[in-house]
């Protein structure tokens, strides 16, 4: 296969050899990367720009956002059943005006 330069001129070949070696060099970097132990990643939210993580209160850990986000999210569903409750019983004393 031409390899050509940006003015159209010729400037090597790629033999199919060429591109088995190149292969084989990232198969064999892909096995050696599969075969160590699984990488354990965890997403960090940081207060502030950091260097390193070796103060926990500069940052939240992925398991942290997690539960705060699930507290979150039972606070607003309960004002949420809070202020239907509340509703509710407006409309009802409306109506025992009314009737």
């Amino acid at each position: 296969m031409p390899v050509v330069g940006s003015r159209g001129e010729l400037v090597g070949i790629v033999t199919v050899d060429d591109m088995l070696k190149r292969l084989a060099m990232e198969t064999s970097t892909l096995t050696e990367i599969v075969s160590r132990e699984p990488l354990r990643l965890q997403i960090v939210v940081m207060k502030e720009n950091l260097s390193t993580l070796d103060d926990p209160e500069k940052f939240i850990t992925e398991s942290e956002l997690v539960v705060a986000s699930n507290g979150l999210r039972q606070a607003v569903y309960a004002v949420r059943d809070w202020l239907g409750e509340q509703l509710d019983a407006v409309e009802r004393d409306d109506n025992e005006r009314v009737g």
